[in-house]
């Protein structure tokens, strides 16, 4: 009778790819940051960043648990793969086990969030304010990137488990009226070990040998590309695009000429503020990074120039940001300010007005500098127990018990 010994030896996690592009990516965002011919995309550089780090710190997260995880497995970080230049995917870890191949896609949001997954299979993230908004679908996303492994290996695309993993272990998650399609792919960091421990102990699959694991794990890190991703290209203006008597301006948001008798370009972008249009010197001015007071119909109105996005009829627009200007009025004595919601006096010892407006930011009091900034049109930053953040002088309001309330717009400071 014959003897069978088992030949393999891997017995712990074993990094074959542990690099990432974000590194890279942040590296010049940070760069960029201090050359003035960005200055006027700071703020949205600042969010790329913002988004760049907060992603890492998740991935991080993510890789500390792997690398500990004392299961015979190899780890390949930041995986970006190509099928025909047409198909492409950035996975965040691509991970070979005996029995699985973990196709993991990582999410890191803050410690004061709550994902909740609805018995829809929606999304929803609901902050410590208790403000909601959908989310798009992960579990989708990473089911994307299955589709394109199938494409590229249809052997290997029969062992892969997709895994969306929220990195934060201070956020909570929530799906207990989840899917089962949904609830079953995916997890937190802290409970990632298990997650894959449970998985590997339930299937009856044939266990794969240190060679084929290996020899896919090869496979994967042959397959890697450089990930194409260049910010200078999104945030500078291309060399061939020269303004020429023809041309208004080049496109501050995607770096194509605009043409001199349009005020508003292909990409969506938008040169006029409440239907009125903004002169050459005026655009100037934006692109130069400085702001600026317009007339309009409306009103007087400070037009910035950071960029933002609204939705019409199903497509995407661009304008530079935009608050309504009216002149300082005199507060009493006796009193805080005038309440730029609602124009009633709000007394010395009060944060709140009637109306619902809050002079308080993250629980933070604003000072009566900063208030009297934000009143004239101009950003503050302030120092909360949640980190600095820049206040702008928009408004903004949100429902609370039934109630509506109004606040100054903030941002997390970088």
């Amino acid at each position: 009778m014959g003897l069978f010994f088992n030949r393999n030896k891997l017995d712990k996690p074993v990094i074959l790819k542990e690099d990432t592009s974000c590194i890279k990516q942040i590296t010049q965002l940070e760069g960029m940051l201090n050359q003035k011919k960005y200055s006027a995309y700071s703020e949205q550089i600042k969010a790329d960043l913002l988004k760049l780090q907060s992603g890492l710190n998740g991935e991080n997260n993510v890789g500390y648990y792997l690398k500990n995880s004392g299961i015979p497995m190899y780890i390949l970080h930041d995986v970006y793969l190509e099928y025909n230049s047409e198909y492409r995917a950035q996975i965040d870890f691509i991970v070979i086990t005996r029995k699985y191949v973990f196709v993991i896609e990582c999410k890191n949001y803050s410690y004061s969030t709550k994902i909740i997954v609805d018995s829809t299979g929606q999304f929803i993230i609901s902050q410590k304010d208790n403000t909601t908004q959908s989310m798009k679908n992960p579990v989708e996303q990473n089911r994307i990137h299955m589709e394109i492994i199938k494409k590229i290996s249809p052997e290997i695309s029969r062992i892969c488990y997709p895994v969306t993993v929220f990195a934060n272990e201070k956020s909570i998650l929530d799906c207990r009226n989840a899917p089962d399609n949904i609830k079953s792919h995916i997890t937190r960091a802290d409970n990632l070990v298990n997650f894959i421990t449970v998985l590997i102990k339930k299937s009856n699959r044939f266990e794969l040998s240190d060679r084929k694991m290996k020899e896919y794990a090869e496979f994967f890190l042959a397959q890697n590309k450089d990930n194409p991703v260049d910010y200078t290209t999104k945030y500078t203006v291309p060399e061939t695009a020269k303004v020429t008597s023809n041309i208004r301006c080049i496109c501050p948001n995607c770096s194509q000429p605009v043409p001199k008798e349009q005020y508003f370009c292909k990409c969506g972008m938008q040169f006029s503020i409440y239907r009125t249009k903004l002169t050459d010197g005026n655009i100037k001015s934006l692109l130069n990074g400085n702001k600026i007071r317009i007339s309009t119909d409306y009103g007087d109105r400070i037009v910035f120039p950071e960029i933002e996005s609204h939705e019409h009829n199903g497509k995407t627009f661009y304008q530079w940001q935009s608050v309504k200007f009216s002149e300082p009025v005199k507060a009493p004595d006796n009193t805080r300010c005038i309440c730029p919601n609602c124009s009633r006096t709000v007394p010395k010892d009060h944060y709140f007005c009637q109306c619902g407006m809050q002079f308080s930011i993250y629980r933070t009091k604003l000072t009566d500098n900063d208030i009297k900034s934000l009143v004239n049109g101009e950003k503050v930053k302030i120092s909360t127990a949640y980190g600095d953040r820049i206040v702008s002088p928009e408004l903004e309001s949100r429902e609370y018990n039934g109630r509506t309330l109004f606040q100054w717009k903030s941002a997390p400071a970088k």
